[in-house]
């Protein structure tokens, strides 16, 4: 992308219009004070649609594990569930229902342990 960029000088346009091309969604461009990112989303990203409890599937998953084995790290929740499900997807899940108030982290970010509260899923 930086040679696109570069050479002619009109490169986030460009690149908008070959991911079009490709089929793809149109690409989020994010503005801060401090720097430029452009968002793509993949081709193969499916979006998540959460099941009658209003848990997604990855979600209903890591509570299953977190409720067997008391607490874990985000390796040990990796682990029990690939090769269907990646770091990514049970990282979003973890966050997720961290907002909801359904699991709590504990300890430094490289060492964190992930537990259910008393707040149970329904």
């Amino acid at each position: 992308m930086r040679d696109i960029i570069e050479k002619w000088g009109r490169g986030t346009n460009r690149m908008v219009e070959q991911t079009l091309e490709a089929g793809l969604s149109e690409p989020e461009m994010i503005d801060s004070r401090l720097a430029f990112s452009v968002r793509f989303v993949a081709a193969h990203s499916i979006p998540e649609e959460p099941l009658a409890s209003g848990l997604s599937t990855v979600q209903r998953e890591i509570v299953a594990i977190l409720d067997q084995a008391g607490e874990a790290s985000l390796r040990e929740i990796v682990a029990r569930l690939e090769p269907t499900r990646t770091r990514r997807q049970v990282r979003h899940g973890l966050e997720r229902l961290q907002a909801e108030g359904v699991v709590l982290r504990s300890g430094a970010t490289t060492n964190s342990r992930w537990h259910l509260t008393r707040r149970r899923p329904h």
